[in-house]
C-alpha cells in the first residue's frame, strides 16, 4: 500500500464488508422467491460463487481488483444465513434446536480457529496466494453438501438414514 498514511483503506474496507453482508441479506428474500424456497439449491449456488470469488480474489494485484471482489464476496456471504437458518430449523425438532444450535456454534468456532490456523501456515510458509486458493477449494466442496441436500428433496438421491 504504500505509507502508513493509507491504512485508512483498512477501516473502508471493514465499513464496506459490513455493509455488503447487510445488502446481501436484503436481496436474499426476492432471491428465495425466485427459486420457489429451494434453499438447499440457492445454498449450493451462493456457496459456488464465493468459492469462485475467493479464487478470483487470489489473482487480484492492485487495491481496487481486490476491493471489488472482496465486498462481492461479503455480499453473497450475507445471502447465506437465512436460507441456512431456514433449512436447519426446518429439519431440527423445537425440543433440540437449542442443543443443537449450541453445537453448531461450538463446531463453527472450532472450524474457524481450525481455519485461522491452517490458513495462517500456509500463508507463512508458502503463500498468501496459495492459502486463498485452498479456501476456495474448501468453499467449493462444502457447497456439495447443499446439492446433495437437494437432490435427496427431490429424490434423485436416497438417504442411507431416517
Amino acid at each position: 500500500m504504500g505509507s502508513d498514511s493509507q491504512t485508512w483503506i483498512f477501516g473502508a474496507l471493514t465499513a464496506g464488508y459490513f455493509f455488503s453482508g447487510s445488502l446481501g441479506n436484503v436481496f436474499i428474500t426476492p432471491l428465495c422467491r425466485l427459486f420457489k424456497n429451494n434453499y438447499s439449491l440457492i445454498l449450493f449456488f451462493l456457496r459456488l460463487f464465493m468459492g469462485v470469488l475467493f479464487f478470483v480474489l487470489a489473482l487480484q494485484i492492485n487495491i481496487a481488483g481486490f476491493t471489488v471482489f472482496y465486498l462481492t464476496l461479503f455480499l453473497f456471504n450475507g445471502m447465506n444465513n437465512a436460507p441456512h437458518a431456514t433449512i436447519f430449523n426446518g429439519q431440527i425438532p423445537s425440543e433440540k434446536r437449542s442443543t443443537l444450535l449450541s453445537f453448531e456454534s461450538l463446531f463453527l468456532q472450532i472450524g474457524g480457529l481450525l481455519g485461522t490456523l491452517i490458513m495462517g501456515y500456509i500463508s507463512h510458509n508458502i503463500s498468501i496466494t496459495i492459502a486463498w486458493f485452498t479456501g476456495s477449494a474448501v468453499l467449493v466442496l462444502s457447497c456439495f453438501t447443499y446439492l446433495f441436500l437437494f437432490l435427496s428433496k427431490q429424490g434423485i438421491v436416497k438417504r442411507k438414514y431416517n
